[in-house]
């Protein structure tokens, strides 16, 4: 597990979508070679190895004292 923390509009999400190559950003230019040590991998090698989950608020329910998710 990694934690990759910044302020708000630093770029975190950003970087996590040009390493799983998903679109980065609106007229963002993303150029460049993706290496695990020292390797390069194709899209379909990285996607087998790695993922990310970006935050959703969809989660988050009505405001009250009761957590809304719980981690099993």
């Amino acid at each position: 597990m990694v934690a990759l923390m910044g302020p708000s509009g630093s770029g975190k999400t950003t970087f996590l979508n040009v390493l799983a190559r998903r679109p980065a950003a609106a007229n963002a230019e993303v150029s460049g070679d993706v290496l695990i040590d020292g390797r390069k991998f194709d899209s379909a090698t990285l996607r087998s190895i790695s993922t990310y989950v970006e935050q959703e608020d969809a989660l988050i329910g009505k405001p009250s004292r009761e957590p809304t998710e719980q981690l099993y």
